[in-house]
């Protein structure tokens, strides 16, 4: 009887073990002038905040940071070659891997001169449009709202957004394996041409 209890908990955990696994881990971020910056994590309807993070101990963390710092700055090639093989490596890595859940962008946009705000407007539509081209090649992308308000009359500058980002846990656990042993090569080849 006690075999059989114990076989359909471990059962259970391993079930729910794999579910969580295959759900998506999501990054919410968003800023408005009202409410400031507000950064959570969100998995299997957990959610953890990050930002506005609560005051603590400071010693704890500059240890703690300082431990961190130390470990990951061996993996961090020196020259900028490498540095930029580095990072194509993690872009190679993480394509097509996240997807991009809600893009809400308002802007409320004035530079006191008509022509100008309409020239700078104009300039952002067109850096948008490229930026989610450009996008769609790494990340899936659901489909943005980006509202740009011309203020002609004064000098103003109004910015709420919205984005949440998605990425599956197993994903980012062969993600993060592929980068890191990507990391360690260059740092090898780095540590041989010395």
């Amino acid at each position: 009887m006690l075999a059989v209890l114990g076989i359909t908990v471990a059962a259970l955990l391993l079930i729910a073990v794999i579910i969580i696994l295959f759900c998506y881990c999501k990054l919410h971020f968003s800023y408005s002038e009202e409410k400031g910056v507000y950064l959570a994590v969100e998995t299997a309807k957990i959610r953890i905040t990050l930002l506005p993070k609560k005051e603590k101990k400071k010693k704890r963390e500059k240890k703690k940071n300082e431990k961190k710092e130390s470990k990951l700055s061996s993996l961090v090639p020196k020259d900028n070659k490498s540095r930029l093989l580095l990072i194509f490596e993690l872009l190679k890595c993480i394509s097509l891997k996240f997807k991009l859940f809600k893009f809400d962008f308002y802007l409320l946009y004035g530079t006191g001169d008509a022509a100008k705000t309409a020239i700078d407007i104009g300039k952002m539509h067109a850096f948008f449009g490229s930026f989610f081209g450009a996008a769609q090649n790494i990340i899936y992308v659901n489909k943005p709202e980006i509202v740009l308000t011309p203020e002609y009359l004064e000098k103003t500058v109004k910015i709420q957004t919205e984005i949440i980002l998605g990425l599956k846990i197993t994903s980012a656990l062969g993600t993060l394996i592929r980068w890191y042993r990507a990391a360690v090569k260059f740092s090898k080849k780095e540590s041989e041409t010395k």
